[in-house]
């Protein structure tokens, strides 16, 4: 190659950017109003970070995730930010239409909103959800915590891998879960649940696996504190779990 090529090719590949991923967003909120805007203007992959656990963050509507999103607690604070209602909003919580991450958050119903988390859209693929190092909770009248419905107006609900690590469940009329849907994995991994009645499995997953659990019942209702009604489970595993029915423990 002559060094005229040469100086050419290497004018052209110093020209030419390298080609590199689009870095993910950050975005730090310090309200509910903030939260509630930076989950309606989220793209795919952002991570929301609560920057404060002084007040709780008081939404006006369900969080409803279009796009695949991490919702987490900032880093070094003293305690888990709470998100919470501020008005009866007759429907859950948080409620994913995509991959839904939460890590380190206090999540309460209280009394109004009808579940902490449900997904209850058909979507075209398979929703995945992450609940880590979080608390969920309601009043003793409200509903199950967290849902996952079977179909919506005759489509199925189809979603991926629900994973539950280092979660607790508390203050249910009802009980933590309630799974009619098909899933991937339904996984709860060092999780507590009290003052309610049961882990109640409908539907039909791949894989349910209960691993260090403890499970204290509210009320001597007959029903098991792990409910389940279905035989479509291809795979149950249940390890280290302690359960107490008689809910002397909550």
């Amino acid at each position: 190659m002559t060094p005229l090529r040469l100086s050419l090719l290497a004018a052209l590949l110093v020209a030419v950017p390298a080609l590199t991923p689009a870095a993910l967003a950050q975005v730090e909120v310090a309200t509910g109003a903030e939260l509630e805007v930076a989950v309606a203007s989220a793209t795919e992959g952002d991570e929301i970070v609560l920057t404060q656990s002084d007040e709780p963050y008081l939404v006006t509507d369900r969080l409803a995730n279009a796009v695949a999103l991490t919702i987490r607690a900032g880093d070094d604070l003293d305690a888990r930010p709470v998100i919470r209602p501020a008005n009866e909003i007759g429907d859950p919580l948080i409620r994913p239409r995509a991959d839904l991450t939460l890590e380190g958050l206090d999540l309460d119903a209280a009394e109004l909103s009808e579940e902490v988390i449900r997904i209850k859209d058909a979507r075209p693929v398979p929703i995945n959800l992450t609940v880590e190092d979080c608390v969920l909770r309601n009043s003793l009248d409200g509903e199950f915590l967290v849902r996952f419905n079977d179909e919506v107006d005759g489509a199925p609900v189809v979603l991926g891998n629900l994973i539950f690590d280092e979660v607790v469940f508390e203050n249910s009329a009802r009980g933590p879960i309630r799974h009619e849907a098909a899933s991937d994995t339904l996984w709860f991994k060092d999780v507590t649940a009290y003052r309610m009645e049961s882990f109640r499995l409908d539907g039909s997953v791949g894989v349910f696996r209960l691993e260090d659990a403890t499970i204290f019942q509210l009320d001597a209702s007959g029903n098991p504190a792990v409910d389940i009604r279905s035989e479509d489970y291809a795979k149950i595993e249940i390890e280290d779990a302690i359960i107490d029915a008689a809910g002397e423990g909550a």
